[in-house]
């Protein structure tokens, strides 16, 4: 899009990101990533879990078989996948296999082996790693031994400061890189330094209070606050709890690192500095704001943050983007409308169980039958916004929802619906997914027993297939227990493909994906059956 609002690549993708540098954008379309040029033409093709933002000429990309390096043309640098691959620094990048750490250069080659224990990411020429046999070292960029640290724990270099532990039961505090105490261990918790300052905390009355310490060890913030954030050029967030309203909220204030106050405790975001400002929100209305605390520019109802593209605001409120002016005058706002084909499409419709959150679900138009419609939809309407369970048992849990269109095809419509949770109290992350296989005909919601001949072992002969594919992906389903696939299995389905989304049930809930080839169970499917012909040609079309 220019900056008059024309659009200049046409919007075919789920979710498109900004141009970086090189560039290359990274697009989102039907479930896969890929990056385009600025002509819009595929330099790599969705076919990716994830891509992240490239560092100089290089981005690292993930498959369901794990982590690689590609370059700005797409080309595959790294010989095998890994289990992790962190983002570079100092032309290293950090990367997991077999549970040990290692470091590849911007070639994708392994210059320094997986064998650490634990290991950081390179602060500059140096970074901290823990051998197998728990010694502490800080190491250069091709492996080599600068310094040995006695310590139980020795945490990150950051500026020329490294975080440690004298014991088990000590306190927290910093060494130079050569092992010198610089800073007296006082702290229970310490934190990286950025811009010449570090947040410590203390705890008290088995809470953590925080403040904020300089690379000398003096105390610029003494460690009395609920929640600090450091923001950049010397600002930081201070956040209290405000018991004002029936669900309590952590309300911020921006400050100095001084410890100057620059506004009052009325923000629930505020985030990093950028060339145009700080972006903040009160819940209600998102706008940003300049170093001394001033706002500035259009303000925008909802919660979320704001970019500036050079001649247009980039808005994302509520988890949907648009375009605007430095006026405020929106010049591109998707509709939230998908039209599949003439009759069927699905509108969009939301629900704010709370001020700064939005549960947005489909709408299904076009089905015959208006009753059948109705029903269909208020189905999706009590899927999408039935209350957790987790938020039945206090004030501190936070979910929000929303949906994709997985797969469409002649009258087969495949709709995810994604409910994702956060408990303030523990801190504990939740994700709840349901998925509707439906024929736009007459709205029914196939079951997966719907794709195979009568009287067919199917559960039998995916167990097995699913048995298999375990076993092949050397994942870690070895941690959770597969116990065959259900009367009311999730799944979905594609032109080529079924997928089983399945549910572990262990401490933590883990769904995976197990995809099995159709042609692969080609001789159970019911290819006279209603299912198979609502995706695919028949003598009757």
């Amino acid at each position: 899009m220019n900056r008059s609002g024309r659009t200049r690549i046409s919007t075919i993708y789920d979710k498109a990101f900004s141009f970086q540098s090189n560039g290359l954008a990274i697009i989102k379309l039907d479930g896969q990533y890929g990056l385009i040029n600025r002509h819009g033409r595929y330099i790599v093709n969705p076919i990716y879990q994830e891509i992240r933002p490239f560092s100089g000429s290089k981005a690292v990309v993930r498959t369901k078989t794990g982590y690689s390096v590609i370059n700005d043309a797409g080309k595959i640098l790294t010989k095998k996948n890994y289990g992790y691959i962190a983002q570079m620094r100092s032309n290293r990048l950090l990367f997991q296999e077999n549970n040990e750490y290692g470091y590849l250069n911007e070639r994708g080659e392994e210059v320094i082996p997986a064998a650490y224990l634990k290991a950081n990411e390179f602060e500059t020429e140096y970074t901290t790693v823990q051998t197998r046999s728990g010694q502490y070292f800080l190491i250069d960029i091709y492996g080599n031994t600068i310094q040995t640290y006695p310590f139980s724990k020795v945490g990150a270099l950051s500026e020329e400061r490294i975080p440690f532990k004298s014991d088990q039961n000590s306190k927290w505090g910093f060494l130079s890189k050569s092992g010198k105490q610089v800073i007296e261990p006082l702290y229970d918790r310490v934190f990286a330094f950025f811009e010449g300052v570090a947040i410590i905390s203390q705890r008290k009355s088995g809470r953590d209070y925080y403040g904020l310490i300089n690379k000398k060890g003096n105390l610029l913030i003494e460690p009395i606050h609920e929640e600090i954030m450091l923001l950049g050029t010397d600002r930081l967030a201070l956040g209290k709890t405000d018991n004002s309203e029936a669900n309590a909220y952590m309300k911020y204030a921006m400050y100095t690192v001084s410890g100057e106050r620059l506004t009052e405790h009325v923000y629930t975001y505020m985030g990093p500095f950028g060339k145009n400002g700080t972006c903040v929100s009160d819940g209600k209305q998102t706008q940003l704001m300049d170093s001394r605390g001033k706002l500035k520019g259009p303000a925008f109802l909802g919660f979320g943050m704001i970019e500036n593209l050079d001649g247009l605001y980039c808005v994302y409120i509520d988890n949907r983007i648009f375009y605007s002016t430095y006026s405020g005058e929106t010049v591109w706002k998707d509709s939230g409308s998908m039209v599949l084909r003439n009759p069927y499409m699905i509108t969009e419709l939301s629900y704010r169980p709370r001020s700064s959150q939005i549960v947005y679900y489909p709408r299904v138009e076009g089905i015959s039958n208006k009753k059948e419609q109705e029903s269909l939809n208020e189905w999706l309407k009590q899927a999408a916004l039935s209350e957790p369970e987790e938020n039945k048992k206090g004030n501190d849990y936070y979910y929000s929802g929303d949906y994709n269109v997985l797969f469409f095809k002649k009258h087969l419509l495949s709709l995810q619906l994604i409910r994702r949770g956060f408990s303030e109290g523990d801190g504990t992350l939740s994700e709840k997914q349901i998925h509707a296989m439906i024929d736009l005909r007459d709205g029914y919601r196939y079951r997966l027993s719907d794709l195979f001949k009568p009287n067919q072992s199917y559960k039998m002969v995916l167990d097995r297939f699913i048995q298999e594919l375990i076993k092949q992906e050397g994942w870690s389903a070895s941690n959770h227990s597969f116990e065959g696939l259900s009367e009311n299995q999730d799944f979905t389905i594609h032109s080529d493909r079924l997928n089983i989304i399945y549910k572990f049930n262990s401490t933590k809930t883990v769904f995976h994906v197990f995809e099995i080839s159709l042609a692969d169970i080609d001789p159970i499917i019911n290819k006279n059956g209603r299912m198979w012909e609502s995706f695919h040609l028949t003598l009757h079309d």
